[in-house]
């Protein structure tokens, strides 16, 4: 049985994203497999998810894993024009 590798991960960003989302506790942990409880416990930080844990909470969110690695919650954050087009470029030519 493989080893899981836990996620060192802010839980504000974990409660950020599923917000940012639009997404209610209960239909994220129904979608993840998981129990509520637990996707609470990872968001106040009591417990740590794994990799392929946070992995799958992207899907979930659409966001890429890179997110969760942040210090601290993005502001305005806007996922088409963070990575669709280059730094500095705020209309489509």
């Amino acid at each position: 049985m493989g080893r899981s590798i836990p996620a060192l991960v802010k839980p504000a960003l974990l409660a950020w994203a599923r917000e940012r989302s639009g997404l209610h506790l209960e239909k994220v942990s129904a979608r993840a497999k998981i129990s509520p409880t637990l996707l609470r416990a990872w968001e106040d930080g009591t417990e740590q998810p794994s990799i392929a844990q946070v992995r799958k909470l992207g899907e979930i969110y659409k966001r890429p894993l890179a997110v969760f690695f942040l210090q601290e919650p993005p502001k305005d954050f806007d996922a088409q024009r963070e990575f669709r087009r280059l730094p500095g470029v705020t209309t489509a030519e």
